[in-house]
């Protein structure tokens, strides 16, 4: 399984992580953001507890867990009636909407289309939000994911 967000970065390191970590291991994460490595992990037979103390971050992979399809279909019906020009405004208040889920799906759909893969910075390429991604959102499922938000500074901080 592939993590639903993209990652400006490749980490390689997965193959190794999984060497390092056999199967059935508890593995902490403290550096949440995108999921490739935790999602990667936990699809590969880890448990892996993911920390983040960002509440963007960590409040869409708890209600991508709760439930990937609507967040999907969400995501897929406001990205049909974006106009190219509400993106800059949309990554400066997307955390402002009041819906959990249609805050998730604004986040996904910005971390999609932003070059630099963050939800409030970056330029817009629409190109980044596909059929591909779309399905590995709303066919999102893992057990063995655990997100924690850690409400004190630390190290995911870094």
């Amino acid at each position: 399984m592939k993590s639903p967000l993209k990652d400006p970065y490749e980490f390689k390191s997965l193959a190794v992580l999984k060497e390092l970590f056999p199967e059935k291991s508890i593995v902490d994460s403290y550096y949440l953001q995108s999921g490739q490595i935790e999602v990667g992990l936990a699809a590969a037979d880890r448990l892996v507890v993911a920390h983040t103390s960002k509440y963007p971050v960590y409040e869409f992979w708890w209600t991508v867990k709760q439930g990937a399809p609507r967040i999907a279909a969400m995501a897929q019906s406001v990205f049909d009636q974006l106009e190219e020009e509400m993106f800059p405004v949309l990554q400066e208040n997307w955390h402002s909407y009041k819906d959990p889920i249609y805050r998730s799906a604004l986040f996904f759909i910005l971390n999609r289309c932003s070059e630099k893969g963050l939800a409030s910075a970056g330029r817009i390429d629409k190109a980044g939000f596909n059929p591909i991604c779309l399905s590995r959102l709303r066919k999102f499922q893992t057990d063995n994911l655990y997100v924690l938000l850690d409400k004190t500074p630390g190290i995911s901080d870094r």
